[in-house]
């Protein structure tokens, strides 16, 4: 039982050293393909750091207390390492960490859900919903970078807003003009035409 999630442990250790260590680059990868939502160093560290808490927890405690939630890891591992393998494909780039995803994430993770489940007798149910969750917390960072970014909206946003209130204030603008004109001509501005009253330059 602690073999498989020492495996899964193992295999999450050697995964970081292809992505951070050797031959590395995964951030440079991850700007490459997200260049506006691609994590920071320190966000890099974040989320890895979370990752670890994971994935040693079971090592910490007793895994059995929560089947769910330690059975997710290897789900997590098997969504995590997928999206390597066809980050590599659909981007025609090797994505650092997919070697290490077919040769430790994939075989650490089969492993824990073929021989866990009957050890601690999950259902069916429970072995879906751990499966499940582990896919989720993966498409949690996945969501946040492919989602719009703050700044486009915050772009657009702003060239909508400028644009209402230009079309407000013009004509605005136009009518101020027109009567300072007229107060500065005095009465007998009441009997000229507009074009009389106002130069061409500050009709709008």
């Amino acid at each position: 039982m602690v073999l498989a999630f020492w495996g899964m442990a193992v295999a999450s250790g050697i995964h970081a050293g292809e992505e951070y260590i050797y031959p590395g680059g995964f951030l440079l990868w991850m700007r490459s393909v997200f260049p506006h939502s691609a994590p920071s160093v320190g966000g890099a560290i974040v989320i890895s750091g979370a990752f670890f808490a994971l994935v040693l927890s079971p090592l910490i405690s007793n895994p059995e207390s929560a089947p769910i939630f330690n059975m997710s890891i290897a789900s997590l591992l098997l969504a995590n390492g997928a999206l390597h393998v066809a980050g590599t494909f659909l981007t025609r780039r090797y994505s650092p960490g997919a070697i290490t995803s077919v040769l430790c994430y994939f075989p650490a993770a089969i492993f824990t859900l073929i021989t866990i489940p009957p050890k601690w007798h999950m259902g069916t149910e429970p072995i879906v919903w751990s499966i499940l969750l582990g896919i989720f917390r993966q498409l949690i960072p996945l969501a946040f970078m492919i989602r719009p970014t703050g700044r486009a909206h915050s772009a657009w946003g702003g060239h909508f807003v400028t644009r209402v209130h230009l079309r407000l204030a013009l004509p605005l603008v136009g009518n101020r003009v027109s009567d300072c004109d007229h107060r500065e001509q005095g009465p007998q501005a009441l009997y000229a035409s507009r074009s009389d009253r106002c130069p061409r330059r500050a009709c709008w």
